[in-house]
């Protein structure tokens, strides 16, 4: 097996990777691969595209076994993202109507939040207890 090292500061792989993608590459990949992963040899401008950046780099080691990989997603600014852009999908009016036939007497905010509360201190006793059995 490859023992593989960097040969370049994290800024210098990411100054020469941006560098080269968008003055040599993105041309080539951009049509039909958004959201793809391309791996580019930072030294020698090779790359390959692939759904995954494991299988793009492999690729790109076949191709230069001595490659320095910078992976980009095709289309988007950074490879992998936390969280979400949207937690929930917008909601409209007659998505939620059904969940509003509720008739008795408007509860105040510090009413809803106690049942909040109460509902999540519930749920939490539950999953303790059954973890303990």
């Amino acid at each position: 097996m490859t023992i593989r090292r960097p040969r370049y500061s994290k800024e210098e792989f990411a100054r020469r990777g941006n560098a080269l993608y968008k003055s040599q590459v993105r041309q080539h990949v951009e049509e039909g691969n958004y959201g793809k992963i391309v791996a580019i040899d930072i030294d020698t401008g090779a790359f390959e595209v692939a759904d995954n950046t494991i299988a793009a780099t492999d690729k790109l080691y076949e191709r230069c076994p001595d490659a320095q990989p910078w992976v980009i997603r095709i289309g988007h600014r950074t490879v992998y993202r936390f969280g979400s852009k949207k937690p929930f999908p917008e909601a409209k009016l007659e998505d939620v109507a059904g969940y509003l036939a509720y008739s008795g007497k408007p509860k105040t905010i510090e009413e809803m939040n106690a049942a909040i509360d109460q509902g999540f201190q519930e749920q939490w006793h539950d999953s303790c207890e059954h973890e303990l059995q």
